[in-house]
């Protein structure tokens, strides 16, 4: 028996499907009902491309309309977890800091089918775009006037501060969404997503 035949038949590794740039792959990540509150995407959009940024440890988010970081403890103990951690390890969705290597893939969740996706990231964001009806970019650009830009500014300048409780509150109800989260994929096992 060929020795390189063998030890892959002994090897615990998963081998690497060959990615098309061209299409998006479907991925058997079930993902929880909580998923959205768990990582504090806040839109209503149903394509959302998701990567992981090494710069700031954060999962960003972007639908398109919006985009920004999400809660890092919820995507870590979504994509941690012992049903998700070996597909999204074959990935690429992973921006390195100073964009010396910028993932080469994103993730996409389709949030009325409760499915990811991973594709390159010029086809994630090109259908994120396409499937959420964002306009083209050659729309003039927004302009505002001297009394705008005073206040866009002045919002920017207002700090909010919150009550000692209210912010506990937040907390224990994201620690809340989060083990909901994590039930909810242990429940799932076995089951296909």
């Amino acid at each position: 028996m060929d020795i390189e035949k063998l030890r892959m038949e002994r090897s615990k590794v998963i081998p690497f499907e060959r990615k098309a740039p061209d299409r998006l792959r479907p991925l058997n990540v079930p993902v929880p009902p909580t998923f959205e509150e768990a990582i504090c995407y806040p839109g209503d959009e149903r394509y959302v491309a998701l990567w992981w940024s090494r710069c700031g440890e954060d999962i960003i988010y972007d639908d398109g309309y919006r985009s920004g970081t999400g809660h890092s403890f919820g995507w870590m103990a979504f994509a941690r977890h012992r049903v998700v951690a070996p597909i999204l390890s074959r990935l690429d969705y992973l921006d390195y800091d100073r964009g010396d290597h910028p993932g080469t893939e994103r993730l996409l969740l389709d949030r009325y089918q409760r499915r990811f996706y991973a594709g390159g990231a010029n086809l994630v964001m090109d259908t994120v775009k396409r499937e959420n009806n964002i306009p083209a970019a050659d729309t003039p650009p927004l302009v505002l006037s001297k009394k705008q830009l005073d206040e866009l500014a002045a919002g920017f300048r207002k700090v909010t501060t919150l009550p000692a409780e209210e912010l506990d509150r937040r907390m224990q109800e994201l620690r809340c969404q989060i083990g909901e989260m994590l039930c909810w994929l242990d429940h799932s096992m076995g089951q296909p997503a």
